[in-house]
Protein backbone atom coordinates (compact mmCIF):
# COMPACT_ATOMS: atom_id res chain seq x y z
CA UNK A 1 0.00 0.00 0.00
CA UNK A 2 1.33 3.43 -0.99
CA UNK A 3 0.12 6.49 0.90
CA UNK A 4 -0.12 9.75 -1.06
CA UNK A 5 -0.52 13.17 0.57
CA UNK A 6 -0.27 11.93 4.15
CA UNK A 7 -0.18 14.85 6.65
CA UNK A 8 3.07 15.19 8.53
CA UNK A 9 2.96 13.92 12.09
CA UNK A 10 5.73 16.05 13.57
CA UNK A 11 8.52 14.97 15.90
CA UNK A 12 6.33 12.46 17.79
CA UNK A 13 6.24 10.31 14.67
CA UNK A 14 10.05 10.31 14.72
CA UNK A 15 9.90 8.90 18.25
CA UNK A 16 7.48 6.12 17.25
CA UNK A 17 9.53 5.53 14.13
CA UNK A 18 12.60 4.78 16.25
CA UNK A 19 10.61 2.42 18.49
CA UNK A 20 9.45 0.22 15.61
CA UNK A 21 12.89 0.00 13.96
CA UNK A 22 14.77 -3.31 14.23
CA UNK A 23 17.51 -3.23 16.85
CA UNK A 24 20.29 -3.30 14.26
CA UNK A 25 18.85 -0.35 12.35
CA UNK A 26 18.10 1.46 15.62
CA UNK A 27 21.69 1.22 16.91
CA UNK A 28 23.22 2.09 13.54
CA UNK A 29 20.94 5.14 13.32
CA UNK A 30 21.95 6.43 16.77
CA UNK A 31 25.67 5.90 16.15
CA UNK A 32 25.38 7.43 12.68
CA UNK A 33 23.59 10.51 14.06
CA UNK A 34 26.24 10.93 16.78
CA UNK A 35 29.11 10.73 14.30
CA UNK A 36 27.36 13.01 11.83
CA UNK A 37 26.83 15.73 14.43
CA UNK A 38 30.47 15.56 15.52
CA UNK A 39 31.60 15.76 11.91
CA UNK A 40 29.48 18.89 11.48
CA UNK A 41 31.08 20.55 14.50
CA UNK A 42 34.53 19.48 13.29
CA UNK A 43 33.84 21.36 10.03
CA UNK A 44 32.83 24.44 12.06
CA UNK A 45 36.08 24.28 14.05
CA UNK A 46 38.11 23.85 10.87
CA UNK A 47 36.57 26.98 9.30
CA UNK A 48 38.61 29.16 11.68
CA UNK A 49 42.25 28.17 11.96
CA UNK A 50 43.61 28.37 15.50
CA UNK A 51 40.23 28.07 17.25
CA UNK A 52 41.47 24.86 18.99
CA UNK A 53 44.69 25.02 20.98
CA UNK A 54 46.83 21.90 20.53
CA UNK A 55 45.21 20.83 17.24
CA UNK A 56 47.31 20.51 14.11
CA UNK A 57 46.74 23.29 11.60
CA UNK A 58 44.13 22.33 9.05
CA UNK A 59 43.55 18.86 10.64
CA UNK A 60 39.88 17.89 10.33
CA UNK A 61 40.61 14.69 12.22
CA UNK A 62 41.86 16.58 15.30
CA UNK A 63 38.78 18.81 15.20
CA UNK A 64 36.55 15.72 14.90
CA UNK A 65 38.04 14.03 17.97
CA UNK A 66 37.95 17.32 19.90
CA UNK A 67 34.21 17.57 19.15
CA UNK A 68 33.63 14.01 20.41
CA UNK A 69 35.49 14.79 23.65
CA UNK A 70 33.51 18.01 24.04
CA UNK A 71 30.07 16.50 23.33
CA UNK A 72 30.69 13.66 25.77
CA UNK A 73 32.12 16.15 28.35
CA UNK A 74 35.39 14.19 28.45
CA UNK A 75 38.26 16.67 28.48
CA UNK A 76 41.86 15.41 28.45
CA UNK A 77 43.46 18.86 28.56
CA UNK A 78 45.61 18.50 25.44
CA UNK A 79 43.13 20.45 23.24
CA UNK A 80 40.85 23.28 24.30
CA UNK A 81 39.19 26.33 22.68
CA UNK A 82 41.65 29.17 22.06
CA UNK A 83 39.42 31.90 20.55
CA UNK A 84 36.03 33.44 21.14
CA UNK A 85 34.71 31.63 18.04
CA UNK A 86 36.03 28.35 19.43
CA UNK A 87 34.27 28.93 22.77
CA UNK A 88 30.94 29.62 21.02
CA UNK A 89 31.14 26.42 18.97
CA UNK A 90 32.15 24.44 22.08
CA UNK A 91 29.15 25.82 24.00
CA UNK A 92 26.73 24.73 21.26
CA UNK A 93 28.50 21.36 21.05
CA UNK A 94 28.09 20.76 24.78
CA UNK A 95 24.39 21.71 24.74
CA UNK A 96 23.84 19.28 21.87
CA UNK A 97 25.54 16.50 23.82
CA UNK A 98 23.51 17.26 26.97
CA UNK A 99 20.28 16.95 24.95
CA UNK A 100 21.29 14.01 22.77
CA UNK A 101 22.51 11.61 25.47
CA UNK A 102 19.26 11.59 27.55
CA UNK A 103 17.14 11.29 24.40
CA UNK A 104 19.18 8.32 23.16
CA UNK A 105 19.08 6.71 26.62
CA UNK A 106 15.32 7.18 26.87
CA UNK A 107 14.75 5.69 23.42
CA UNK A 108 16.86 2.64 24.28
CA UNK A 109 15.02 2.06 27.58
CA UNK A 110 11.61 2.52 25.93
CA UNK A 111 12.50 0.14 23.12
CA UNK A 112 14.06 -2.43 25.47
CA UNK A 113 11.03 -2.47 27.79
CA UNK A 114 8.42 -2.39 25.00
CA UNK A 115 6.07 -5.37 25.60
CA UNK A 116 5.98 -7.53 22.49
CA UNK A 117 4.29 -10.90 22.02
CA UNK A 118 6.35 -13.54 20.22
CA UNK A 119 3.50 -15.25 18.42
CA UNK A 120 4.08 -17.12 15.16
CA UNK A 121 1.27 -17.53 12.64
CA UNK A 122 1.12 -20.35 10.13
CA UNK A 123 2.32 -19.40 6.67
CA UNK A 124 -1.01 -20.41 5.12
CA UNK A 125 -4.65 -20.70 6.06
CA UNK A 126 -6.40 -23.88 4.90
CA UNK A 127 -9.96 -24.90 4.10
CA UNK A 128 -10.84 -28.51 4.87
CA UNK A 129 -13.50 -30.52 6.62
CA UNK A 130 -13.58 -30.61 10.40
CA UNK A 131 -16.21 -32.81 12.01
CA UNK A 132 -17.96 -33.01 8.65
CA UNK A 133 -18.20 -29.24 8.15
CA UNK A 134 -16.07 -27.18 5.71
CA UNK A 135 -13.85 -25.08 7.98
CA UNK A 136 -11.35 -22.27 7.46
CA UNK A 137 -8.35 -22.85 9.71
CA UNK A 138 -4.97 -21.38 10.58
CA UNK A 139 -2.82 -21.91 13.61
CA UNK A 140 -0.69 -19.85 15.93
CA UNK A 141 1.96 -20.73 18.48
CA UNK A 142 3.41 -18.90 21.46
CA UNK A 143 7.15 -18.98 20.76
CA UNK A 144 8.17 -17.43 24.08
CA UNK A 145 8.35 -19.79 27.05
CA UNK A 146 5.59 -18.12 29.03
CA UNK A 147 1.82 -17.76 28.90
CA UNK A 148 -0.50 -15.16 27.44
CA UNK A 149 -3.39 -14.81 29.89
CA UNK A 150 -6.95 -14.15 28.67
CA UNK A 151 -5.95 -14.41 25.02
CA UNK A 152 -8.57 -13.24 22.53
CA UNK A 153 -8.37 -13.51 18.77
CA UNK A 154 -10.45 -11.79 16.12
CA UNK A 155 -10.62 -12.73 12.45
CA UNK A 156 -11.79 -10.30 9.77
CA UNK A 157 -12.38 -10.86 6.07
CA UNK A 158 -11.59 -7.99 3.70
CA UNK A 159 -12.85 -8.18 0.15
CA UNK A 160 -13.86 -5.92 -2.70
CA UNK A 161 -17.56 -5.14 -3.02
CA UNK A 162 -19.73 -2.90 -5.14
CA UNK A 163 -22.78 -0.86 -4.15
CA UNK A 164 -26.02 -0.63 -6.10
CA UNK A 165 -24.77 2.71 -7.46
CA UNK A 166 -21.62 1.10 -8.87
CA UNK A 167 -19.19 2.38 -6.22
CA UNK A 168 -16.45 -0.08 -5.30
CA UNK A 169 -15.26 -0.23 -1.71
CA UNK A 170 -13.35 -2.48 0.66
CA UNK A 171 -15.77 -4.43 2.84
CA UNK A 172 -14.79 -5.75 6.28
CA UNK A 173 -16.67 -8.75 7.66
CA UNK A 174 -16.05 -10.30 11.08
CA UNK A 175 -15.87 -14.10 10.96
CA UNK A 176 -17.32 -16.01 13.93
CA UNK A 177 -14.91 -18.56 15.35
CA UNK A 178 -15.44 -21.90 16.98
CA UNK A 179 -13.39 -20.60 19.93
CA UNK A 180 -12.17 -17.02 20.06
CA UNK A 181 -10.75 -16.94 23.60
CA UNK A 182 -8.35 -18.96 25.72
CA UNK A 183 -7.75 -18.56 29.49
CA UNK A 184 -4.05 -19.11 28.90
CA UNK A 185 -2.18 -19.46 25.62
CA UNK A 186 1.04 -21.42 26.12
CA UNK A 187 1.56 -23.77 23.15
CA UNK A 188 -0.36 -23.87 19.88
CA UNK A 189 -3.89 -22.85 18.93
CA UNK A 190 -5.79 -23.81 15.79
CA UNK A 191 -8.23 -21.02 14.98
CA UNK A 192 -11.31 -22.31 13.13
CA UNK A 193 -14.18 -20.63 11.32
CA UNK A 194 -17.00 -23.01 10.24
CA UNK A 195 -18.19 -22.26 6.71
CA UNK A 196 -21.95 -22.60 7.01
CA UNK A 197 -24.73 -20.75 5.22
CA UNK A 198 -24.20 -17.66 7.41
CA UNK A 199 -20.48 -17.48 6.63
CA UNK A 200 -19.15 -14.89 4.14
CA UNK A 201 -17.01 -17.74 2.76
CA UNK A 202 -20.08 -19.82 1.90
CA UNK A 203 -19.83 -20.91 -1.72
CA UNK A 204 -16.46 -19.27 -2.31
CA UNK A 205 -13.50 -20.95 -4.00
CA UNK A 206 -9.95 -19.99 -4.96
CA UNK A 207 -11.12 -18.10 -8.06
CA UNK A 208 -13.64 -16.11 -6.02
CA UNK A 209 -10.95 -15.15 -3.49
CA UNK A 210 -8.68 -13.88 -6.24
CA UNK A 211 -11.38 -11.98 -8.10
CA UNK A 212 -12.55 -10.23 -4.91
CA UNK A 213 -8.98 -9.69 -3.60
CA UNK A 214 -9.98 -11.45 -0.40
CA UNK A 215 -7.69 -10.99 2.57
CA UNK A 216 -7.82 -12.30 6.14
CA UNK A 217 -6.59 -10.22 9.07
CA UNK A 218 -6.09 -11.89 12.45
CA UNK A 219 -5.44 -9.92 15.65
CA UNK A 220 -4.49 -11.58 18.95
CA UNK A 221 -4.57 -9.68 22.25
CA UNK A 222 -3.83 -10.78 25.79
CA UNK A 223 -1.88 -10.17 28.99
CA UNK A 224 1.76 -11.20 29.17
CA UNK A 225 2.11 -13.69 32.01
CA UNK A 226 5.58 -12.42 32.96
CA UNK A 227 5.28 -8.63 32.79
CA UNK A 228 1.47 -8.32 33.20
CA UNK A 229 1.49 -5.99 30.19
CA UNK A 230 -1.06 -6.05 27.39
CA UNK A 231 0.48 -7.56 24.26
CA UNK A 232 -0.83 -8.13 20.78
CA UNK A 233 0.12 -9.78 17.52
CA UNK A 234 -1.38 -9.48 14.06
CA UNK A 235 -1.04 -11.22 10.73
CA UNK A 236 -2.60 -11.07 7.28
CA UNK A 237 -3.37 -13.76 4.70
CA UNK A 238 -3.71 -12.78 1.05
CA UNK A 239 -5.92 -14.78 -1.30
CA UNK A 240 -2.88 -16.73 -2.52
CA UNK A 241 -2.14 -17.77 1.11
CA UNK A 242 -5.52 -19.52 1.52
CA UNK A 243 -5.18 -23.16 0.49
CA UNK A 244 -8.40 -24.98 -0.34
CA UNK A 245 -8.62 -28.77 0.13
CA UNK A 246 -5.56 -28.81 2.43
CA UNK A 247 -5.05 -29.74 6.07
CA UNK A 248 -2.30 -29.08 8.60
CA UNK A 249 0.23 -31.66 9.70
CA UNK A 250 0.04 -32.55 13.38
CA UNK A 251 2.70 -30.81 15.48
CA UNK A 252 1.76 -31.98 18.98
CA UNK A 253 2.96 -35.25 20.47
CA UNK A 254 1.95 -36.53 23.90
CA UNK A 255 4.46 -38.91 25.49
CA UNK A 256 3.67 -41.71 27.90
CA UNK A 257 4.63 -39.58 30.92
CA UNK A 258 2.17 -36.87 29.84
CA UNK A 259 4.79 -34.50 28.43
CA UNK A 260 3.53 -32.54 25.44
CA UNK A 261 6.05 -31.91 22.66
CA UNK A 262 5.51 -29.41 19.85
CA UNK A 263 7.47 -29.81 16.63
CA UNK A 264 8.03 -26.37 15.10
CA UNK A 265 9.56 -27.98 12.01
CA UNK A 266 6.09 -29.07 10.87
CA UNK A 267 4.26 -25.95 11.99
CA UNK A 268 3.79 -24.59 8.47
CA UNK A 269 3.44 -28.00 6.79
CA UNK A 270 0.19 -28.87 5.03
CA UNK A 271 -1.05 -31.89 3.14
CA UNK A 272 -3.77 -32.30 0.50
CA UNK A 273 -7.15 -33.32 1.85
CA UNK A 274 -10.27 -34.64 0.07
CA UNK A 275 -12.22 -32.10 -1.96
CA UNK A 276 -14.13 -29.77 0.31
CA UNK A 277 -16.93 -27.71 -1.23
CA UNK A 278 -17.70 -24.55 0.73
CA UNK A 279 -21.35 -24.69 -0.31
CA UNK A 280 -22.15 -26.41 2.95
CA UNK A 281 -23.59 -29.58 1.41
CA UNK A 282 -22.88 -32.58 3.54
CA UNK A 283 -24.34 -35.16 1.14
CA UNK A 284 -22.05 -38.06 0.48
CA UNK A 285 -20.06 -37.61 3.68
CA UNK A 286 -19.86 -39.42 6.99
CA UNK A 287 -18.63 -37.67 10.12
CA UNK A 288 -14.94 -38.35 10.58
CA UNK A 289 -14.54 -39.82 7.08
CA UNK A 290 -13.64 -38.25 3.74
CA UNK A 291 -16.37 -37.28 1.24
CA UNK A 292 -17.52 -40.19 -0.85
CA UNK A 293 -19.51 -41.11 -3.91
CA UNK A 294 -22.96 -42.47 -3.12
CA UNK A 295 -24.85 -45.33 -4.76
CA UNK A 296 -28.36 -46.13 -3.58
CA UNK A 297 -30.44 -49.19 -4.41
CA UNK A 298 -34.25 -48.84 -4.30
CA UNK A 299 -36.23 -50.39 -1.47
CA UNK A 300 -37.45 -53.90 -1.98
CA UNK A 301 -40.12 -55.79 0.05
CA UNK A 302 -39.20 -58.92 1.97
CA UNK A 303 -41.22 -61.93 3.07
CA UNK A 304 -41.74 -60.78 6.66
CA UNK A 305 -43.35 -57.49 5.70
CA UNK A 306 -40.23 -55.37 6.06
CA UNK A 307 -38.51 -53.32 3.41
CA UNK A 308 -34.78 -53.15 2.78
CA UNK A 309 -32.51 -50.80 0.92
CA UNK A 310 -28.79 -50.71 0.21
CA UNK A 311 -26.47 -47.68 0.35
CA UNK A 312 -22.86 -47.87 -0.87
CA UNK A 313 -20.41 -45.03 -0.12
CA UNK A 314 -16.92 -45.21 -1.54
CA UNK A 315 -13.80 -43.10 -1.99
CA UNK A 316 -10.17 -43.97 -2.84
CA UNK A 317 -9.28 -44.72 0.78
CA UNK A 318 -12.33 -46.65 2.00
CA UNK A 319 -15.59 -48.34 1.02
CA UNK A 320 -18.68 -48.46 3.20
CA UNK A 321 -21.72 -50.60 2.40
CA UNK A 322 -24.86 -50.18 4.43
CA UNK A 323 -28.07 -52.15 4.50
CA UNK A 324 -31.10 -50.29 5.82
CA UNK A 325 -34.04 -52.39 6.97
CA UNK A 326 -37.42 -50.77 7.59
CA UNK A 327 -39.36 -52.85 10.09
CA UNK A 328 -42.91 -52.63 11.45
CA UNK A 329 -43.52 -50.37 14.49
CA UNK A 330 -41.30 -47.75 12.84
CA UNK A 331 -38.04 -49.26 14.14
CA UNK A 332 -35.08 -50.28 12.03
CA UNK A 333 -31.55 -51.65 12.07
CA UNK A 334 -28.53 -50.25 10.28
CA UNK A 335 -26.02 -52.88 9.23
CA UNK A 336 -22.55 -51.62 8.29
CA UNK A 337 -19.96 -53.47 6.24
CA UNK A 338 -16.46 -52.37 5.25
CA UNK A 339 -14.98 -54.24 2.29
CA UNK A 340 -17.65 -56.97 2.70
CA UNK A 341 -16.67 -57.45 6.36
CA UNK A 342 -19.42 -56.77 8.96
CA UNK A 343 -18.49 -53.76 11.12
CA UNK A 344 -21.46 -53.04 13.34
CA UNK A 345 -25.18 -53.32 13.73
CA UNK A 346 -26.85 -50.25 15.20
CA UNK A 347 -30.43 -50.05 16.38
CA UNK A 348 -32.07 -46.68 15.77
CA UNK A 349 -35.50 -45.15 16.28
CA UNK A 350 -37.19 -42.81 13.87
CA UNK A 351 -38.59 -39.54 15.12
Amino acid sequence: MVRVGTPRGGWRDVYYGFLVLPWSVFLVSLVGLYLLLNLGYAVLFALRQGSIYGARAGSLLDAFFFSIETMSTVGYGEMYPATFYGHVVVAIDVVTGVLLVPLATGLMIAKFTLPVARVMFSRNAVVSRFDGVPTLMFRIVNVRKNEIIEAHIKLTLLRDAETAEGHRYRRMLDLPLTRDASPFFALSWTVMHPIDEASPFYGMGPDDCRSEAAQLVAVLTGIDGTTSSIVYAQHGYASADILFDHAFEDVLEVKEDGTVNIDFRRFHSTRPSPACATSGSRAGSVRGLPPASVQHAPDRPSGDGTQAGRLVLSCPSWTLRTQIVRCPRNRGALHLEVRNRPLAAVQRSKA
